[in-house]
């Protein structure tokens, strides 16, 4: 392997998630992030409305 670079045990990685949702920063190249994530469930959206935007 080249200098640097490391293997990354993604079933372990994966196993140490817990709960519905789980966004892990696993590595950052340059500008690129790699992420694992767990999504059980929908997480829970967050608006920032006006009570006037509304449909009726």
């Amino acid at each position: 392997m080249s200098e640097g670079v490391s293997v990354i045990d993604l079933m372990q990685k994966a196993k140490e998630l817990s709960g519905n949702y789980e966004n892990v920063v696993l590595s950052v190249i340059n500008d690129h992030v790699i992420r694992i994530s767990l999504m059980n469930a929908a997480p829970t959206p967050v608006f920032d409305r006006e009570p006037s935007s509304r449909m009726q």
